[in-house]
C-alpha cells in the first residue's frame, strides 16, 4: 500500500505527528493525509493524496508545509 510508504517516509522527515486518520485528542500540531482517488492512465497506476497541516495558528499550519 503506498500509504504505508508515504507515512513511514513523512516520519522521517517531519518533527511532527503524521496520521492516516484525525487522532482523539488532537496534538497541537501534526499533518494528516488520505488517499482520495486513483486511476490508471497509460496503463500506470496512479494516486491522488490529500494533505492537511494542523496548528494553534495559521502561520504554524503554513509552515509545516
Amino acid at each position: 500500500m503506498i500509504e504505508v510508504t508515504i507515512l513511514n517516509h513523512l516520519k522521517t522527515k517531519l518533527s511532527v505527528p503524521v496520521r492516516l486518520e484525525k487522532p482523539e485528542p488532537a496534538p497541537d500540531e501534526y499533518v494528516l493525509f488520505e488517499k482520495i482517488g486513483s486511476d490508471r492512465i497509460n496503463q500506470l497506476l496512479a494516486s491522488t493524496f490529500d494533505f492537511q497541516s494542523y496548528s494553534d495558528t495559521m502561520y504554524g499550519a503554513a509552515a509545516l508545509n
